[in-house]
């Protein structure tokens, strides 16, 4: 297994994921859809491949949610219609 993350590093991808999630917010504010992933790893200045493992990552703690297989779905997950425990 390879070292834990530094603190640098845990920065930068905590700054790269809140870029994702303002740009995703935004995207849906002005076209009322959520962009392509294309789209967004341009917008974020990431590869295809990177943006996915992030978009991955943030749908897995419940901030963004996406439909299979349906195109420009991608949108921030609405936290007042959750459920409450």
């Amino acid at each position: 297994m390879g070292q834990p993350p530094t603190r640098v590093q845990r920065a930068r991808t905590d700054a790269r994921r809140t870029g994702i999630v303002a740009f995703v917010a935004d995207f849906h504010r002005e076209h009322g859809y959520g962009p392509s992933l294309r789209e967004l790893a341009d917008a974020v200045g990431l590869g295809l491949s990177s943006t996915t493992y992030h978009v991955g990552q943030l749908a897995r703690r419940g901030v963004l949610v996406s439909e299979p297989r349906k195109p420009r779905s991608l949108r921030l997950v609405d936290v007042h219609s959750r459920e409450s425990p």
